[in-house]
């Protein structure tokens, strides 16, 4: 009977414990009610509207427990700054607020334009669907240097490589923009010719031709050019008969630049 007796208040109090630490709290400082997290199905369910706070879990951020920002005991004890959660791997010689570049899906997907809008480069065309590492090499730990945004320090190579025409052994200048645009090397378009040699992207000569070859027949030297070979199919007879009166007349495509400088017949 004794030990019938013993064990029945063994159970009892085994019970009376469980039944006590029901009752308790985790948090020790709470200014909400319990449903403003809590269900009456059981405890672990928690809805909790996070827009009240004046931070909205978006993103990864909506996935985490609790416990993982918070003190659960005092659920105040919080900052709102991510390196009071996240390791700075730029050892804090960036800006302070993160969503400069990241976002909250993911450290590894950074809104590149919105981070340079910013500086004196931004990222149109086809750098704006490059990674910074394409650019900023080596620089994720640390401070991302100020790149020089002359286009010469990227594409040097596709400078070198370039073979139609060949940009440096022709003397190519290396502002690359006098010809390319940021979407797409080709076409390339040098409007500087109208101002700098001869009008062919206005007046007359506007449209009239299809590529660089369509007048300068030597690949290898821009300097020399026909007017003759694919353009102005003259007889030779008759331009000699219309020029009789001019001093210093040649049947020769320098002759013709010489007097035709802005591209009219009538110069």
């Amino acid at each position: 009977m004794y030990h019938r007796f013993r064990n029945l208040l063994l159970i009892w109090g085994f019970f009376a414990i469980q039944l006590a630490g029901a009752g308790e709290t985790p948090h020790k400082v709470l200014t909400l009610p319990c449903e403003s997290c809590h269900v009456t199905k059981n405890w672990q369910d928690i809805s909790f509207d996070h827009t009240t706070t004046g931070f909205e879990l978006s993103g990864e951020h909506k996935k985490i427990a609790c416990a993982s920002c918070h003190n659960l005991a005092d659920f105040s004890q919080v900052q709102a700054n991510c390196n009071s959660c996240h390791t700075d791997v730029h050892q804090n010689r960036l800006y302070p607020d993160c969503e400069r570049c990241h976002t909250t899906q993911s450290w590894i997907v950074m809104d590149v334009q919105k981070a340079h809008g910013n500086t004196s480069f931004q990222l149109i065309g086809r750098h704006a669907n490059l990674d910074c590492w394409t650019c900023h090499r080596g620089e994720v730990e640390g401070e991302w240097r100020r790149l020089s945004s002359n286009c010469i320090e990227c594409h040097r190579n596709d400078y070198i490589a370039a073979t139609d025409p060949v940009h440096d052994d022709l003397g190519f200048g290396v502002l690359c923009e006098d010809c390319h645009s940021m979407f797409a090397w080709k076409p390339a378009s040098f409007k500087k010719h109208d101002s700098q040699y001869f009008p062919i992207f206005s007046g007359e000569h506007a449209g009239r031709w299809e590529s660089c070859t369509t007048c300068h027949y030597d690949a290898g030297n821009y300097s020399t050019f026909s007017c003759f070979l694919n353009c102005h199919e003259h007889n030779q007879a008759a331009t000699d008969r219309e020029h009789d009166d001019v001093a210093g007349y040649r049947y020769d495509s320098n002759a013709c630049y010489e007097c035709h400088r802005s591209g009219k017949g009538d110069d």
